[in-house]
């Protein structure tokens, strides 16, 4: 059960964002734990201010409100078993990340460019958003072909992700495919944003600033290469793999191409770098699997809320 700081917190969010009858719902599953509708409804009207309304005027808002969250997948459903009436959740990390919002945006902006944060804006705007209407929505940033690349270039780097929507998945069930047309229809596929791997994202950025802040520009180059081998899978979860200095330097000369410099002293510049990022900042962890191989191992820890 969440403190009732973070319930309050998270009330203000959805207030703000969605109106007060949001907020009064959110509030009440995140007190009473999951419910059902019927449970929802008799804890709303005893809650104060609504004890002058009827049931009947208290369901079309809760329904109006339940639809809202499911589409911003703020909201779960969830069957005990097939005899029980469906109970519902608040998402307290999906709440919370809306706060973050401005810096997903900013980030999405400074390494996709301008109609890439378009993009994620009309993804974040709706929740949950089908190719044709986000294409729509950004039709005049540009050639639609490009708009479709980029798309498709977004899901690769999961910024944005299919959501499958029950009911059409239910449907695609039921409809008998074709034998000349099996793919699935654009109008299907809904997508909504990644908040794993753009909460990783703003963390990296944000240890990136810390280094550069706390040893220099190029302790910051090494860790942003170093970085790159802390990534999703293809759940919620972070892998963090250690790198060899040979893979780091390939790395870092990727990202920033040192032209007509010595090899030897960039080499030697980013082990200094990482010797000064274990034993001084603690910002990297080091593990020798031999007596002349060592590799490091970077994370997101000390920038994670």
């Amino acid at each position: 059960m969440d403190s009732e700081i973070a319930i309050r917190v998270a009330a203000d969010i959805l207030e703000d964002h969605f109106g007060p009858v949001v907020s009064k719902v959110a509030h009440v599953l995140l007190q009473r734990g999951p419910l059902r509708v019927n449970e929802i409804l008799v804890f709303l009207q005893g809650s104060q201010g609504n004890q002058g309304q009827s049931q009947g005027e208290e369901f079309p808002q809760l329904r109006n409100a339940m639809l809202v969250m499911l589409q911003h997948r703020l909201l779960h459903c969830e069957a005990p078993d097939e005899s029980y009436a469906q109970v519902y959740r608040v998402d307290m990390e999906e709440v919370l990340a809306r706060l973050r919002f401005p810096q997903y945006l900013e980030h999405v902006l400074a390494a996709y460019g301008e109609k890439a944060s378009e993009l994620l804006l009309v993804t974040l705007k709706y929740g949950r958003v089908s190719k044709e209407q986000l294409l729509k929505e950004v039709a005049g940033k540009g050639p639609l072909r490009d708009l479709e690349e980029l798309l498709e270039k977004l899901v690769k780097e999961r910024i944005l992700r299919p959501d499958h929507d029950a009911r059409a998945e239910e449907a695609r069930k039921k409809r008998r495919i074709s034998e000349d047309s099996k793919e699935e229809t654009a109008s299907e596929v809904l997508y909504r944003y990644d908040r794993v791997n753009l909460n990783l994202c703003v963390y990296k950025n944000l240890l990136c600033r810390v280094v550069e802040e706390q040893v220099d520009e190029a302790a910051a180059q090494v860790m942003m290469a170093l970085l790159g081998s802390v990534t999703p899978d293809s759940g919620d979860s972070i892998i963090e793999s250690p790198m060899s200095i040979d893979a780091i330097l390939r790395r870092y000369q990727g990202l920033f191409p040192q032209g007509g410099r010595d090899p030897a002293k960039i080499r030697e510049r980013l082990r200094h770098s990482l010797e000064v990022l274990v034993h001084k900042e603690k910002f990297l962890r080091q593990i020798t699997k031999a007596e002349d191989y060592t590799e490091w191992l970077g994370g997101t820890a000390r920038c994670a809320p």
